[in-house]
């Protein structure tokens, strides 16, 4: 319980800084659960995905931050090869970043 506790409070404070930049993107906090979080934006204008609305989900644990969300493109999902068609980004590229640094 005292996780759930902490990890909402971090949560919350994070949600209030995150509404300070509220001209760039849209955070919208699921009424049933308030651990997912949906975000939206439009795509950057000098790039393939200019005027593109998307949104990504985050599905936070009872450990955050100590683990990391859960994090995937919902309704229009970019054509990406780091995104698969159901939304989950690619990680492995994460990965072999770091192993390069190693």
């Amino acid at each position: 319980m005292q996780n759930t506790t902490r990890c909402l409070k971090r949560l919350q404070k994070e949600l209030e800084d995150l509404n300070k930049f509220n001209d760039t993107f849209k955070v919208e906090v699921d009424s049933k659960n308030s651990s997912i979080w949906r975000v939206s934006f439009k795509g950057a204008e000098t790039t393939l995905y200019a005027g593109e609305a998307y949104t990504l989900q985050f599905k936070f644990s009872n450990d955050y931050p100590i683990d990391s969300p859960e994090v995937i493109f919902v309704g229009n999902i970019p054509a990406h090869e780091h995104i698969y068609s159901n939304g989950y980004i690619c990680l492995s590229i994460l990965y072999d970043g770091i192993n390069k640094l190693l």
